[in-house]
């Protein structure tokens, strides 16, 4: 009764971040309403209009301006085994923001595109995104320069606002999401097919290089050998690699169950004196219709002075669409796009809906065991259902079964109420 009563006082927290979240709405009001009243000054020279986000587009098609963020407030309740809590302490019911993002995107002079995405819910303003990107290319298509995504993982390239569940698996620890350098990327053959190719630094949250000169090479290629856009029908294979060289030769992989509210399940600890580390991972998705299926397999390989070191993790995951909605794949950037519910909750008027409804299940696993290194075995289980209320906002509710080798079992009972645009 404690554990639930302490997830509904949880919600009260709402209202301590409330002069924040004001302070971060006057920033943004700030930035629009001056561009919102110049369009409005110059209706023959722009034209504003809302499409999951507010855009400025000027006429001629030279630019396009989009303006959005997204506001993610996560509650978990736990409830572990014995054998669990005398390895980890006794897991109190939490709630965070998870995310408080605003964004800001466009093409300038048709081929040159950019984002400036800041993270707020750490209390200061992180960089997530920061790049340019020149577009249409002779051979080479496109080249973005800054701080991005890493082409790896269709889990990880996958938005968090579009995400199936309210986490990744577990084994996107393998390798870091964003780091700063520069990407060429294309489509080929009329888009049934992408590539793409980075350099990175080693480089911290914010985007600066860290006090080395080591590089990163990270590439991911995929392809559509099925594709039928009409029948909602197609099946996405792919493949990516990185050759990384870890700062200061220390290497760690952690992860958590599936749950950013959790502690830190599994772990490596340091590796010193690693002189080279691979990451592979392979992909496969399949649509059909309102049902999918996708799954990955990722390995890692790691070098020191005496050792080599080979982990490894994988998830397969099912969803279906309860009221016929499907997922959204875009095959310009091979991963998944935001869902749009067949009809918008409505309870009253004329034009009733209830939005769309969607049901998942995810098995995964991420073992970090090998030769001298004891970071343990991680298995889970994660059922999800999702109601997209809208274009913009999305309720999630998700059940973890995190089972630890020799460590015990955890259930995780978890809320996700989001808005994105």
């Amino acid at each position: 009764m404690k554990r639930i009563n302490n997830l509904f006082l949880n919600v009260y927290l709402m209202f301590f971040v409330k002069i924040f979240l004001m302070k971060l709405t006057l920033l943004f009001l700030l930035i629009l309403t001056p561009i919102a009243l110049i369009a409005q000054e110059d209706d023959s020279g722009f034209t504003s209009y809302w499409d999951k986000g507010y855009h400025l587009d000027s006429n001629d098609g030279n630019f396009k301006l989009k303006f959005g963020g997204r506001i993610q407030y996560d509650e978990a309740v736990f409830f572990q085994d014995a054998q669990n809590e005398n390895a980890f302490g006794d897991l109190d019911n939490a709630s965070a923001l998870r995310r408080v993002r605003f964004v800001n995107s466009g093409t300038l002079y048709k081929f040159l595109d950019y984002k400036l995405e800041f993270d707020f819910a750490s209390g200061d303003a992180i960089v997530t995104d920061a790049f340019i990107t020149l577009k249409n290319l002779p051979v080479v298509g496109n080249i973005r320069i800054g701080h991005q995504k890493e082409p790896f993982s269709l889990d990880q390239m996958n938005s968090s606002n579009d995400m199936t569940f309210m986490e990744r698996a577990p084994l996107v620890a393998f390798k870091k999401q964003r780091n700063s350098g520069l990407l060429i990327f294309n489509t080929a053959l009329e888009q049934r097919a992408t590539w793409a190719i980075g350099f990175y630094h080693n480089s911290d949250a914010n985007g600066k290089s860290l006090p080395d000169d080591k590089y990163n090479v990270t590439g991911r290629i995929t392809g559509l050998p099925f594709y039928k856009k009409e029948e909602n029908k197609l099946l996405h294979l792919g493949f990516a690699y990185s050759r990384r060289n870890p700062s200061e030769r220390n290497y760690n992989i952690s992860s958590k169950p599936a749950s950013n509210l959790a502690p830190t399940f599994v772990a490596t600890g340091p590796i010193e004196n690693v002189s080279k580390n691979y990451t592979i991972g392979t992909e496969l998705a399949l649509i059909w219709d309102n049902f999918a299926l996708q799954g990955e397999y990722i390995a890692s390989g790691l070098e020191d002075d005496v050792n080599t070191y080979n982990f490894n993790g994988y998830y397969g995951e099912v969803s279906y669409f309860l009221t016929g909605e499907h997922k959204n794949y875009s095959t310009k950037d091979a991963w998944f796009k935001r869902v749009t519910p067949n009809k918008n909750f409505n309870p009253v008027g004329e034009n009733k809906g209830w939005g769309a409804f969607e049901a998942a299940v995810r098995y995964s696993s991420l073992d970090l065991n090998d030769e001298t290194v004891n970071g343990g075995e991680l298995r889970n289980i994660t059922a999800a259902l999702n109601w997209y209320v809208n274009p913009a906002a999305r309720f999630s509710v998700n059940y973890v079964h995190a089972m630890v080798n020799n460590l015990g079992d955890t259930d995780i009972v978890q809320f996700r109420f989001q808005v994105a645009f």
